[in-house]
């Protein structure tokens, strides 16, 4: 959590979306009617799906104007960072467990289950694939998009558009809903969005819970 707020400072808030981004995220998948194990994870790593922006220039996150082709080209490498720094392959840990002088304590390290460091990197690498194969990185379509990525590409899109960005306004809440519904099939999982408008009132209600003002 701390590390995905961390992200959130070299962009553009303190703190609140990530936490809007957990509520929301666990309010969508709890509707859908996941288990308890998949509600718990995706509340614990819904958080980090922007955590590749560290690896994005600030001049470029904070820029107010519209960004330029090069400059966008940048920022959806996001994607392919926050993959990167999530993952569970990361051969440099190998010599840095060797250097524990307690080696249970590195058992105890190597054993933890990875499912979260396993989700959190799904979704930091799908949140921007949609429903109809037009989104990035990998142009996945339909259910080639693992649930997780689905579930926090609409919820992540919902908290940017009713947020004040350096880049816009906020959306009012029935224009964001609006929006959302047109896109159904498209940029988002159908059902998804269907499952969203039956909780809408919940929805507004997280938002407004942790809403923070960007000037």
């Amino acid at each position: 959590m701390r590390l995905a707020i961390m992200a959130e400072y070299h962009d553009h808030e303190t703190g609140n979306h990530v936490l809007r981004m957990a509520s929301l995220s666990k309010a969508l998948a709890t509707a859908c009617g996941f288990d308890k194990n998949f509600i718990e994870t995706i509340y614990l790593t819904s958080p980090m799906h922007d955590v590749g922006k560290i690896g994005v220039p600030a001049a470029i996150l904070q820029k107010p104007g519209k960004l330029t082709q090069k400059e966008w080209t940048v920022v959806k490498q996001h994607c392919k960072f926050g993959k990167e720094i999530l993952s569970n392959n990361f051969p440099h840990l190998d010599s840095f467990w060797k250097e524990l002088p307690d080696l249970s304590l590195l058992n105890q390290v190597t054993e933890v289950p990875n499912r979260f460091l396993e989700t959190a990197s799904k979704i930091a690498y799908t949140h921007h694939e949609h429903w109809d194969g037009k989104g990035y990185p990998l142009g996945l379509e339909r259910e080639q998009i693992p649930i997780e990525g689905r579930i926090t590409a609409l919820t992540d899109a919902y908290d940017v558009m009713r947020s004040k960005r350096p880049y816009k306004e906020a959306y009012p809440e029935e224009e964001v809903i609006r929006i959302i519904k047109a896109e159904a099939g498209y940029h988002f999982d159908p059902y998804l969005v269907k499952v969203l408008i039956g909780i809408r009132k919940q929805v507004n209600s997280i938002f407004n819970q942790y809403l923070e003002n960007v000037e």
